[in-house]
């Protein structure tokens, strides 16, 4: 059976950025997709030609003093994730 676009997206994600051995990045998982989707649904996209994904966006709303904490490495991706965003909707 085939794998859907999202597992290979995972896949192809760990691959390339070796997620899996590394604490400090981002494991995209479902629910962290449904995470970023509750913040906003354009946080997450993919480009599809037909044969499936080729290119995968996701981008991590934030506030100025974490993304500037996050570039002077002060942050991970992970914890920049994990921090709270005032975007984000309360269940």
């Amino acid at each position: 059976m085939a794998i859907s676009n999202f597992e290979r997206l995972i896949l192809l994600a760990d691959e390339v950025f070796a997620v899996k051995s590394d604490p400090t990045q981002l494991d995209v998982n479902q629910k962290v997709l449904e995470r970023l989707h509750k913040i906003h649904p354009a946080t997450v996209s993919e480009y599809d030609d037909g044969n499936g994904p080729v290119a995968w966006v996701l981008l991590i709303p934030t506030t100025i003093d974490l993304m500037n904490r996050f570039l002077k490495s002060e942050i991970s991706e992970k914890e920049l994730f994990e921090l709270k965003h005032p975007t984000e909707r309360q269940l």
